[in-house]
């Protein structure tokens, strides 16, 4: 999904929520020209389908579809909601899944493992609760209106907005961010295991760079090594007396290191 503004004939400019064929959500932008097009400037329709978005980053990895479930006469559970909302207070770098690349970003990769996620701030969540709260009940709403049953659905759309909104939190989110600056100590298991050569986490494919990239990880967790004294180790450094340990000589410093 991405978010692309176009320019019609007239001047005016609209903004598209756009699948991953180019084609816009029917939808998001039906609730766009009902509730926003006629009010809102081009930048909050724009932060409208950024959270709109995020939502359905939440039924993507949840296998759901909201929207055919309330047509179905089934609305959000409160065990949902609470999923729903907790998955709104996270920052969208934080879910987004990373392509495999040639550098793995350590940071990243021990924050996608935890239980703990980097949080908007309060006033963000608040504000991305209700755009969805919204957006669900009017679509809702409409996709519902002709049924036979519509009264009754429209009781527990409304029941279900009133519950998305109920008690959001009137105290600062705690923020979590990520230390780039250096791999925290819980993260150093999982740097050496990204480095193991059946570790799925792997980005190198090839044997012999898995086993390079192994030694040399290996080497600077074991001795504690800069990189740049890393970068400056010869063959001839490393000493032939090994009885269950491979010494390092390194300048000044020996260092064994276990076989």
């Amino acid at each position: 999904m991405r978010i692309e503004p176009k320019k019609f004939k007239s001047g005016e400019r609209y903004v598209f929520l756009l699948d991953e064929d180019g084609v816009p959500d029917f939808w998001v932008t039906f609730y766009v020209t009902q509730r926003l097009r006629m009010n809102k400037a081009e930048t909050t329709i724009e932060a409208y389908l950024k959270d709109i978005k995020h939502f359905r980053r939440w039924e993507a990895a949840n296998d759901r579809d909201v929207l055919q479930e309330i047509c179905n006469g089934k609305v959000l559970s409160l065990k949902d909601i609470s999923s729903l909302r907790e998955y709104c207070a996270c920052q969208v770098e934080a879910l987004k899944e990373k392509p495999l690349g040639k550098i793995v970003d350590m940071a990243q990769f021990h924050v996608s493992r935890g239980e703990d996620k980097p949080t908007i701030s309060i006033k963000q969540y608040k504000t991305r609760v209700r755009r969805v709260a919204d957006f669900l009940y009017h679509i809702g709403r409409e996709r519902v209106k002709h049924q036979p049953s519509a009264a009754a659905l429209f009781d527990e759309l409304e029941n279900m907005k009133k519950r998305l909104l109920s008690d959001l939190p009137k105290a600062r989110l705690k923020t979590t961010s990520v230390d780039k600056t250096g791999i925290q100590d819980s993260s150093f298991e999982d740097f050496v295991a990204v480095a193991q050569s059946d570790s799925k986490h792997n980005p190198f494919k090839m044997p012999v760079i898995q086993f390079r990239n192994y030694l040399i990880v290996q080497t600077l967790y074991e001795t504690g090594f800069r990189p740049s004294e890393l970068l400056a180790l010869r063959i001839g450094d490393i000493g032939s007396d090994t009885d269950g340990v491979l010494p390092l000589y390194h300048g000044r410093f020996k260092i064994a290191l276990n076989c």
